[in-house]
């Protein structure tokens, strides 16, 4: 099973920071559990290189363009963008449009 597997390397064999090293189909990977560390590796580049096969089922899930494929300062617009809506006080603020919506 993929997801166990995938689940008893990143959590299982990680380091005391939440960090694990492997290879996955000849390309070396990094694991990361912390945010502090995926925050620092998202704000190290805007550039993203993404697998020939995650592109095709991206693609056929989000369409052509979509966030997931932008680099470069088109990249940094729009998650500048997104990252306000998201933050902690603009979700607390639409909490109960969030609840209403849910239900």
């Amino acid at each position: 099973d993929v997801t166990t597997a995938q689940r008893i390397i990143a959590f299982d064999h990680a380091n005391s920071e939440g960090v694990c090293s492997h290879w996955y189909a000849r390309t070396p990977r990094i694991t990361i559990l912390q945010p502090k560390h995926a925050r620092a590796v998202l704000h190290a580049s805007t550039y993203r290189v993404h697998p020939p096969l995650m592109k095709h089922h991206m693609r056929q899930f989000f369409g052509e363009r979509n966030f997931a494929f932008m680099n470069g300062k088109e990249w940094k617009f729009y998650r500048s963008a997104v990252h306000k809506a998201f933050n902690p006080a603009a979700l607390e603020a639409a909490q109960h449009c969030i609840e209403k919506v849910a239900c």
